[in-house]
């Protein structure tokens, strides 16, 4: 697959990204989209992908009926209405009340404030008699969160790390072989099964822009993205 190619330069990482002056790119990343769809829509084009690309590398059993979602920012949001797709009964946990709110216009059944409960797993245990989910994903980029995770999963359950917090964190080897739980992961994945879930409408990501900022302010647009918890997508206009 291209994201593994040992030979793959990744933009903004390898090489220069989009706050260049100039970027020159390979046509083969260029995906048009239809009229359709708005530039402010298609910026979710990538985070999209990602959420598809769960479902590519996890396979739904029919056992699999209860999803939790850890974070709801933009990637949690959009995967929370890529699983619903699926048919999976979802609980979304995360510190925001007014992302957790969306959770549910997208189809959450149950959502948790982290910080008004003290034990999210327990919360989710309580749901699903004891036993915990039957998926569950991690989308926070906090490390310390994995703990949680694993023992929000029900043995023979499945893990899904979409974060990537850049750090090395501490897991139960021994609790994950006991239970015998089965972890996944991913990244990117397919653009044109994203776009074509925006064209098609069955993707809402209007919802999502929470603030749009021409260029000549892109420091105030960074600035105030990073103070406000509510955010989910700030999107500077060129």
């Amino acid at each position: 697959m291209f994201s593994q190619c040992i030979s793959r330069k990744a933009i903004g990482i390898d090489i220069d990204g989009a706050f260049a002056e100039y970027i020159g790119v390979e046509s083969y990343l260029l995906h048009e989209f239809p009229e359709n769809i708005s530039f402010q829509e298609a910026t979710f084009i990538e985070p999209l992908a990602a959420a598809y690309q769960t479902f590519e590398m996890m396979p739904v059993e029919p056992d699999d009926k209860i999803m939790a979602i850890f974070g709801a920012g933009k990637l949690g949001l959009l995967l929370t209405q890529v699983a619903v797709l699926k048919g999976l009964d979802l609980i979304v946990i995360d510190g925001s009340d007014k992302k957790l709110a969306l959770a549910k216009k997208f189809g959450a059944k149950t959502t948790f404030n982290r910080f008004k409960i003290k034990n999210p797993q327990e919360e989710i245990k309580k749901l699903t008699e004891g036993l915990g989910a039957d998926i569950v994903v991690d989308t926070t980029g906090n490390p310390d969160s994995l703990k949680v995770i694993i023992d929000s999963c029900r043995t023979r359950g499945k893990l899904h790390i979409k974060s990537t917090h850049g750090l090395d964190a501490p897991i139960d080897l021994t609790d994950i072989v006991v239970r015998e739980l089965t972890l996944y992961s991913s990244r990117c994945g397919p653009f044109k099964k994203a776009i074509n879930g925006l064209r098609s409408g069955e993707i809402n990501v209007r919802d999502l822009i929470s603030k749009t900022y021409p260029l000549e302010q892109i420091n105030d647009a960074i600035d105030s993205y990073g103070r406000n918890r509510d955010h989910i997508k700030t999107i500077i206009l060129p």
